[in-house]
């Protein structure tokens, strides 16, 4: 069965041009690839953003050798009878991160709903979706199905399904009532539905930890304060004692793992840089206390910004994707302080990386880079978070984030100039993953 699926999803992607002759690479850095080491290709790049020195270099000849760069040449020469991808007329790009996704989301079936089979295939789907976006490495920060991507992560590992390279955070622990739990199930259902609930007190705390990288879990996340799309809680409010904080970091770390939280309010921003988190999500509403000891803890923000635009636009219309009147209520709050919180923490330098929350689907992860240029980010400055920022926050970038010779050959290409016009980036025409071509729309 799981062959015939395989099969059926390369037919269908080399129906559209979108899968190469030989399987697509696939798993973390350093796993073994379909091509081989001696396979020598070169591609020829218009334009090459490198978002370390922040600059745009011309005429770039690329080789690659295997899963990796071998030589980045401005000007260089191909030599005759070689295999070669003309990318002469795009702007070249090294692959994209999506640090903030959840792929078991697609509007087709309430989470709660979700068995472990059906996710599993949502989110396989899901995660070829992002790809053909340039979304070549993805972190997922919650997932309903059980620990069904866990599954779906290791497959493409293991060269069985085409995707990107995932790691996980299986799912959003939460308090009870909190922006992890349902709280709009009636307390009488005669079979309560229940979130990832972590009941009070650093014990459970340390044992819901040990459960989750039991399983196969990359990172852990948590929800440390009130979200928008969840009733009852509040935004505003932290959702763990400071004790509680310490030590869901404090374990995680142990493991030699790595822990983010969901925070829109500046006192959970505070809790969780004093508790030492690797990173917080969103961000909305961090204040000039929390963003200075952010950047003194080295906490990375992963902000969301075209997730609050939508939820916002949707709340002025009617019909069924209309969120709750909370809902409403709570994104005015958010949205209210969400520029000037990250346009502060931008300026003075915090490390930021890149995220989408794109709740209804991995189709809307290209539009975050409009999102972040409508706040004020940099164009250059966007490219860079969802390139080399985020491969650092991901301890990733010696391997991905750039091209440079030696790193694995992971790369996009889009039509236009990102930097005078950002939505080139909703338009991806080539995407590489370690070598071998996914996505390629420029041959004719």
């Amino acid at each position: 069965m799981r062959n015939y699926l395989l099969k059926s999803v390369q037919l269908g992607l080399m129906a559209s041009g979108l899968l190469a002759a030989t399987a697509m690479a696939s798993g973390q850095p350093g796993n073994a690839s379909s091509l081989a080491d001696d396979h020598v290709q070169y591609a020829q790049c218009g334009r090459l953003i490198d978002p370390i020195k922040k600059k745009v270099v011309k005429d770039v000849t690329i080789k690659i050798e295997g899963t990796k760069f071998s030589e980045v040449v401005a000007g260089g020469k191909v030599p005759t009878g070689a295999e070669v991808i003309d990318l002469s007329n795009t702007t070249c790009l090294p692959g994209l991160f999506e640090l903030h996704a959840h792929l078991s989301l697609d509007l087709k079936i309430h989470p709660a709903k979700l068995s472990a089979s059906k996710a599993a295939l949502i989110q396989l789907r899901q995660a070829q979706r992002a790809m053909k976006d340039g979304f070549t490495t993805i972190r997922s920060t919650a997932e309903w199905g059980h620990y069904a991507l866990i599954d779906v992560r290791n497959e493409i590992n293991a060269g069985e399904y085409v995707g990107p390279r995932i790691f996980v955070a299986p799912h959003n622990l939460s308090p009870t009532g909190g922006h992890g739990d349902y709280n709009d199930y009636p307390a009488d259902m005669k079979n309560p539905v229940v979130g990832t609930i972590v009941k009070a007190g650093t014990d459970n705390v340390r044992e819901k930890v040990r459960e989750q990288i039991k399983y196969g879990a990359d990172w852990v996340k948590i929800s440390a304060s009130g979200g928008v799309m969840s009733e009852h809680d509040d935004p505003t409010v932290a959702a763990f004692t400071q004790e509680e904080m310490n030590a869901w970091a404090d374990e995680v770390h142990r493991y030699k793992k790595k822990i983010t939280a969901h925070v829109h309010g500046n006192d959970a921003a505070i809790m969780a840089a004093k508790a030492g988190f690797d990173s917080i999500e969103h961000g909305t509403m961090i204040e000039d206390d929390a963003i200075k000891l952010m950047i003194k803890n080295g906490v990375w923000l992963v902000p969301t910004v075209f997730v609050a635009n939508r939820v916002a636009e949707l709340c002025e219309t009617d019909g069924p994707m209309k969120p709750s009147a909370s809902n409403c209520e709570k994104i005015k709050i958010v949205i209210a302080k969400r520029d000037k919180a990250l346009m502060k923490a931008y300026k003075r330098g915090m490390k930021i990386g890149f995220g989408v929350d794109a709740i209804w689907g991995v189709q809307d992860n290209p539009k975050e880079f409009a999102a972040l240029v409508s706040v004020g980010i940099k164009p250059m400055d966007a490219l860079a978070m969802a390139t080399i920022n985020s491969a650092e926050l991901m301890d990733l970038d010696e391997q991905l984030g750039s091209v440079e010779a030696g790193k694995l050959a992971d790369l996009v290409a889009v039509e236009g100039d990102p930097l005078t016009d950002i939505t080139v980036m909703e338009q991806v025409k080539f995407v590489m993953k370690e070598g071998s071509i996914y996505r390629n729309d420029l041959v004719k």
